[in-house]
């Protein structure tokens, strides 16, 4: 696994930050409902970390209580 540099945590939350405060104006701009938005970011998201976990070799957790946790905060059971 690799292990970013102290030098590129910096510039890493400023483009998180940058692209946090963009997805408000997305919002703003875009003549739908407000559960159909926060579905459509919660699912672009959802696709952006997985693909970056995959980048940064993270594995899912294996153990059965934090699959537990990971699907209650989902709002499986």
């Amino acid at each position: 696994m690799a292990i970013a540099s102290t030098r590129s945590a910096p510039i890493g939350l400023v483009i998180g930050c940058i692209i946090f405060g963009l997805g408000s104006l997305i919002v703003a701009h875009v003549d739908i409902g407000g559960w159909a938005m926060s579905f459509w970011r919660l699912a672009v998201s959802g696709i952006v970390f997985a693909v970056l976990a995959k980048i940064m070799g993270q594995r899912m957790p294996k153990s059965r209580r934090a699959i537990f946790f990971m699907r209650y905060y989902q709002g499986r059971f």
